[in-house]
């Protein structure tokens, strides 16, 4: 896979960051996209690699790392979709409809807008690959129950969109850590240390990365938990008389 390219938005986070070097490390060209131009500068400039300062979560935004990525580089092959923000509010008494709206945006829009941006240019070049950053609460109930549902959204999209991204030689999967150790978790890190909660590194993530995509696999939703091998979730076949095997 080496000389292949990597767009990782949101990358210079700490799993973007890590995604980026470690595929870099394995002889890819990786370009960062993020809102952040020093941290987004440090991490591409760390990697070798192109710098798009733009907002991953509006379409021109996509547009733009995409038309950027081509110029630099020609082809894309894999398109891992990162960005994501906590809730910051939930359902009953403070309910924040703006907090709600920006966290949508941030999560679910992203990833439309990211796969319909890079779509056409994956197809022209006979194919490529989406990876979508989602959560463990993308399939399991959350007390974060906004943020889940955004989540759910995610994976959902992934596995829903993976037949037809298929019929066009693109793959797509979504990446389900669990509580990841990164600035995002910050301020409730010490309670899931109390609470037993094992904690997964942005390396392990970007280790998780690599295995799903190495697979050729499609539509599925990988699980990340401290401890625990990496493995898609075994969602539930549903049979439904007169249409396609589905799961849910």
């Amino acid at each position: 896979m080496t000389g292949q390219v990597l767009v990782v938005t949101a990358g210079a986070g700490g799993i973007g960051s890590a995604v980026a070097h470690r595929f870099r490390s394995r002889g890819w060209q990786v370009v960062i996209v993020d809102r952040d131009a020093g941290r987004g500068r440090a991490v591409a400039g760390g990697c070798d690699g192109l710098f798009v300062h733009t907002d991953a979560t509006t379409m021109a935004g996509c547009q733009e790392y995409v038309e950027a990525t081509l110029t630099r580089h020609g082809t894309l092959d894999l398109l891992h979709l990162n960005v994501g923000v906590l809730a910051g509010t939930a359902v009953g008494d403070g309910f924040d409809p703006q907090a709600y709206q920006s966290m949508m945006r941030t999560n679910v829009d992203s990833v439309v807008f990211g796969v319909q941006a890079a779509y056409a240019p994956m197809r022209a070049h006979g194919g490529g690959a989406v990876l979508v950053t989602a959560s463990t609460t993308g399939v399991r109930p959350s007390p974060d129950a906004l943020y889940s549902a955004s989540k759910h959204a995610v994976v959902g999209l992934a596995r829903s969109l993976a037949g037809p991204l298929g019929q066009v030689n693109i793959r797509i999967n979504a990446l389900c850590p669990g509580a990841v150790d990164t600035p995002m978790l910050a301020d409730r890190r010490d309670a899931l240390v109390r609470a037993g909660v094992g904690l997964v590194t942005p390396e392990e993530v970007a280790a998780a990365a690599e295995q799903a995509h190495a697979t050729g696999r499609t539509g599925e939703a990988w699980i990340v938990n401290a401890g625990h091998p990496v493995a898609p979730h075994p969602f539930t076949e549903v049979v439904i008389a007169g249409e396609e095997r589905i799961s849910r």
